[in-house]
């Protein structure tokens, strides 16, 4: 099974507007998209921020973007701290993948989590940690992976001021699963790659602005992308980052 993870698209109510580096939002996200469409997903995971402003234009642009790639690939989002779920869910019912719609293939399953809270402060509720040790724990035969937006590690920089308040919850929760493999996750604007006990934690790259993570806020020059990862039968899964070309 063949996903591609794709995050902090940040579209804008206008479509035509550019932000760090010169990057339109809305451009970068087409040219991210196409690339995609060449890789051939089974499943195109939109792991928050799909929004920049929150706003109902926003989602509409998401709505015509992923209308004209040609994707065939089921698309399947949570959200991050820039977006808002009802007006995702008014436009995405069939892809709300933090409300029990987890991914299923052959041997594996993909949870997602909802950690949007407060401003960019992150935080999931003791209610979907719970659920999703019992569906883990339900499935002791099939290997997981999961999915969420806040980042579950510090970065050492700037970032960290923007956190999941009760990541340790989680970690303390995830620890304890051998059958979890694989921790997906977004809002630091850039690809990262830690292991966690037996767990693999991989960030993927902004489809427009990267961060640096110094002590202060910086904008990185690494180009837009995207993360595809490869789930096998067996438990094994290979994951690899994707940039646009200048």
């Amino acid at each position: 099974m063949k996903l591609i993870q794709v995050t902090d698209s940040h579209l804008l109510a206008d479509k035509q507007r550019s932000g760090y580096n010169g990057i339109c939002p809305y451009d970068s996200l087409q040219a991210v998209l196409a690339l995609v469409r060449q890789r051939d997903p089974d499943y195109l995971l939109l792991t928050g921020d799909l929004s920049g402003d929150e706003s109902a234009d926003s989602y509409a642009h998401l709505h015509e973007l992923l209308c004209e790639s040609g994707l065939m690939a089921r698309s399947w989002m949570i959200p991050g701290n820039h977006d808002d779920p009802s007006l995702m869910q008014g436009l995405f019912p069939q892809a709300m993948g933090w409300q029990k719609q987890s991914i299923e293939g052959e041997g594996w399953q993909v949870h997602g989590l909802n950690s949007a809270y407060q401003g960019t402060l992150g935080r999931v509720s003791q209610r979907q940690l719970d659920e999703l040790v019992q569906r883990v724990e339900a499935s002791p035969d099939t290997h997981h992976a999961i999915a969420v937006h806040h980042h579950p590690l510090p970065v050492n920089g700037w970032m960290d001021r923007h956190q999941w308040l009760n990541r340790q919850d989680f970690l303390c929760a995830i620890k304890e699963l051998s059958q979890v493999k694989l921790v997906l996750y977004g809002h630091i604007h850039s690809a990262a790659e830690t292991r966690y006990h037996h767990i693999q934690i991989q960030a993927c790259p902004s489809s427009c602005w990267q961060w640096q993570h110094s002590a202060d806020f910086a904008v990185a020059d690494e180009l837009p992308g995207f993360r595809e990862i490869t789930l096998n039968g067996d438990g094994h899964f290979s994951s690899q980052v994707y940039r646009t070309q200048e």
